[in-house]
C-alpha cells in the first residue's frame, strides 16, 4: 500500500511542472486576449476553481514531507513555487467572475456554494504564495496553511448548514431585494427562482412582495 501511495504521489508530482507550464501560458495569454474569451465559456468560475483544486493537489503531491527526507529536483521546487502564485491568480479571477455574475443576476443557491469555494480558493491563494517566498525550508509553511484551512473549511461548511449562511435564505433575500429595489423589472424577473429554488424562504419572500 505504501509503495502504491509513493507511486501515485510520484506521478502526480511530475505532472506539476507540466500543469504549471500550461497554467502559466494560460495566465499570460489572458494579458493579451483579455478576459472576454474566458467569460464566453459560460463556466469561468467553475473552471478556475477546478484549476485551483488541481494545483493545490499537485503542489501537495510534490511537497509530501518536504525536502529533508528526500531530494527534490530543482525543477519541481520552482514549479511548485510558481504554481503557488497561479493559485492566487486563478482564485482572484474566479472571485471576479462570480462577483460579476452575482452583481448582474443576484444570488442563487449554486452561487452561494460557489462563493464558499471562492473563499477557500482565495485563502489558499494568499497562504501558498506567502509560503513560497518566506525564507527557510522549501514550502515548509504550507503545512501550517493546510492545517489552518482545514478549520476554515469546517467553519464554512457548518455555516451553510445554519440560517447564518443558508444558501436558500441568502438567495431568497438577494432575489427579493433585486425586485424591491427596482434593480430588475418585475416582468423581466425570473420568479421561478423564488418559487421553486429557494424553499420556504422564497415562498415567504413572494408573499411579502405580493403585499
Amino acid at each position: 500500500m505504501q509503495n502504491f501511495r509513493a507511486l501515485v504521489l510520484g506521478v502526480l508530482s511530475w505532472l506539476l511542472p507540466v500543469i504549471t507550464l500550461i497554467g502559466l501560458i494560460f495566465a499570460v495569454s489572458l494579458g493579451f486576449s483579455g478576459l472576454e474569451p474566458l467569460w464566453q465559456t459560460k463556466a469561468a468560475t467553475a473552471s478556475l476553481l477546478g484549476g485551483c483544486v488541481g494545483l493545490v493537489l499537485l503542489i501537495n503531491a510534490a511537497y509530501q514531507q518536504g525536502d529533508e527526507e528526500r531530494d527534490v529536483h530543482i525543477v519541481m521546487k520552482w514549479a511548485a513555487r510558481i504554481a503557488c502564485f497561479l493559485v492566487l491568480v486563478f482564485a482572484a479571477l474566479a472571485a471576479y467572475s462570480l462577483w460579476l455574475r452575482i452583481a448582474q443576476y443576484g444570488l442563487t443557491p449554486e452561487r452561494v456554494m460557489a462563493a464558499v469555494g471562492v473563499i477557500v480558493a482565495v485563502l489558499f491563494g494568499i497562504g501558498y504564495p506567502v509560503a513560497a517566498v518566506l525564507p527557510g525550508r522549501w514550502l515548509a509553511r504550507i503545512e501550517t496553511v493546510n492545517v489552518a484551512m482545514a478549520f476554515v473549511k469546517v467553519a464554512l461548511f457548518l455555516a451553510v448548514l445554519t440560517p447564518l449562511a443558508d444558501p436558500l435564505r441568502l438567495s431568497a433575500d438577494s432575489q427579493a431585494a433585486r425586485v424591491a429595489s427596482g434593480a430588475v423589472a418585475p416582468d423581466r424577473f425570473d420568479w421561478k427562482v423564488l418559487r421553486f429554488k429557494t424553499g420556504t424562504y422564497g415562498q415567504t419572500a413572494l408573499a411579502r412582495l405580493a403585499k
